[in-house]
């Protein structure tokens, strides 16, 4: 009987270390982001030193996300960790894709609350660019996208639709104002 209690605790021990270096290494990874979208917004334009910054920042107000964007070129540009800059974005058309649904790695899970007129930010060399969220429509999930814009300065999100997993959602922004900091 006594090495059962033994047992019980030693495991509940284990239960209750492990919870607690889950939650510490969570919230050191938000410190971590935070600290280094900060650090991308503050720095110098000075691109050489990649690893240490972001090349851009996302932030929607309307969903409270912030997170930054690594450079099309960096091999942390992927939709499996973290938002990915399309190879065809460019200044005058931002496409940024990312999953959502749930998990950590869901980082556009939150979409779905947004609708004309919200707002999205976009930070890129001491440059805030808001673009207003125009047009939201869905397309078939077949790895190419066709976006319908006008000759304005966009930013285009594409995630997936969370209830009907053949089709993807497209939000188009039209640039509303640029701002130096």
């Amino acid at each position: 009987m006594r090495i059962i209690k033994i047992i019980g605790i030693v495991l509940l021990s284990i239960a209750l270390s492990l919870n607690i270096y889950t939650k510490i290494n969570t919230r050191n990874s938000i410190i971590s982001e935070s600290n280094k979208i900060e650090a991308t917004l503050k720095k110098e334009v000075n691109y050489r030193y990649v690893d240490n910054y972001y090349d851009a920042i996302l932030s929607i107000p309307k969903i409270n996300l912030k997170k930054g964007i690594y450079s099309k070129e960096d091999k942390r540009n992927n939709i499996e960790e973290n938002i990915m800059i399309h190879k065809d974005s460019n200044p005058d058309n931002i496409i940024l894709i990312a999953h959502s649904g749930s998990g950590e790695k869901a980082i556009f899970k939150d979409l779905k609350y947004l609708d004309t007129d919200s707002l999205v930010e976009f930070y890129y060399q001491h440059t805030k660019y808001v673009y207003k969220i125009d047009n939201i429509y869905c397309i078939a999930k077949t790895g190419k996208a066709i976006i319908k814009k006008e000759n304005k300065k966009t930013i285009t999100l594409i995630t997936c639709d969370s209830k009907d997993k053949t089709k993807q959602v497209v939000y188009i922004g039209y640039l509303i104002d640029e701002i130096k900091y």
